[in-house]
């Protein structure tokens, strides 16, 4: 995506260097609420839960991008 948006190499590795970044700090607080899910309540099936609900929201976006894809096209 970013070489379809820019033109400059420059500009792509600015902006892959962000795209990246921003996964960085969502996967590293992941780790964190799941540690705060189990202390509070001594038990992983909430992150059980919420690593399910993650799955089918991941799901559901790339449904939905498909569909886009499509209706482009």
């Amino acid at each position: 995506m970013p070489l379809d948006e820019n033109e400059h190499a420059d500009d792509v590795n600015s902006w892959t260097a962000m795209i990246q970044s921003g996964g960085y700090i969502i996967s590293s607080g992941m780790p964190f609420l799941i540690g705060m899910l189990y202390d509070r309540w001594g038990d992983h099936s909430i992150t059980l839960y919420l690593l399910l609900s993650f799955a089918a929201l991941v799901m559901l976006f790339g449904i939905l991008l498909y569909r886009n894809e499509i209706k482009q096209n």
